[in-house]
């Protein structure tokens, strides 16, 4: 359904006629983004091309760096993002200098936040003045090396909110957010700050067809976010021709915190790794989410 050459993707499908009879004639619509990666790249291959340089940028510089999943469930997202924050991990205290290593992180579950550090205790969003949204009651940790962090980040990945459904049997049902502060309120060295963000997968009908009630209450407010986040994006790109244009950012929790990476914030920078399954099946995912 799907072939990448490097920087296109190419979308093929078969025509349909009318009165919706499937012909064997197929289109071949070309897709250009920055890159585009097989299913046999690797997940170094990955970090070195669309990861690495703004990372590195960031540790040098300043700034803010978001790297943001999306696709369908279990298209890979999880996989890609956990060797992502290996790498990244990595990469920090090889540049680290004098400042400190501050690691947290939380999973947004519909318009619930819950801190993976504290016993998943509730922590509650709070917009300041100058519109950064601040995460009130965060357990925030200072972790001293490479391998701390990494214990750190593995403990974090297996508290995450995860059930079996028909599209995967380890299929993620929230929001994660890996947040890296690095500081040192003491040095001129430039402070940033670097953000993983691991979506949790898009449902259609078909893909939630026998879960549980509760699969499929988990399933709408997933779809009703992704759908947040897909209006935003538009609606900002759209106020490139209408500046007055307003960006309902505060519609759900994942935009609000996403509002700094989406709205172009000073010094932020956003990676956006869109997920999709090369299997003719998935090519309603695909087209929503290319």
């Amino acid at each position: 359904c799907i072939t990448c050459v490097n920087p296109k993707l190419y979308f093929h499908q078969q025509e349909v006629a009318f009165g919706g009879v499937v012909t064997t004639n197929m289109t071949h619509k070309a897709m250009a983004v920055h890159h585009t990666f097989a299913e046999d790249t690797s997940n170094d291959e990955v970090y070195a091309a669309a990861v690495q340089p703004v990372v590195v940028a960031a540790l040098r510089d300043g700034g803010d760096v978001t790297c943001l999943a999306f696709g369908q469930t279990g298209a890979g997202k999880t996989h890609t993002q956990k060797a992502i924050q290996a790498s990244v991990a990595a990469e920090v205290f090889a540049g680290l200098g004098p400042r400190r290593c501050i690691l947290s992180f939380f999973e947004n579950c519909g318009d619930q936040c819950f801190d993976l550090f504290n016993k998943r205790e509730k922590v509650a969003l709070r917009e300041a003045e100058d519109g950064v949204v601040q995460i009130i009651g965060l357990q925030e940790l200072q972790v001293p090396d490479l391998p701390t962090l990494l214990q750190r980040l593995d403990q974090a990945n297996q508290l995450r909110a995860t059930h079996p459904t028909c599209s995967s049997p380890d299929s993620s049902r929230s929001h994660a957010f890996c947040i890296l502060h690095l500081t040192d309120p003491t040095s001129s060295a430039p402070q940033c700050c670097l953000r993983i963000v691991d979506l949790a997968g898009s449902e259609r009908r078909n893909d939630v067809y026998g879960h549980s009630p509760e699969r499929v209450a988990e399933t709408k407010a997933i779809n009703w976010s992704l759908g947040c986040l897909k209006e935003c994006i538009r609606l900002q790109h759209d106020r490139v021709h209408n500046p007055k244009l307003f960006v309902p950012y505060r519609r759900s929790k994942l935009t609000h915190l996403l509002k700094a990476c989406l709205a172009g914030a000073m010094g932020a920078r956003l990676v956006f790794l869109a997920h999709v399954s090369p299997m003719h099946s998935a090519k309603a995912h695909i087209r929503g989410t290319l």
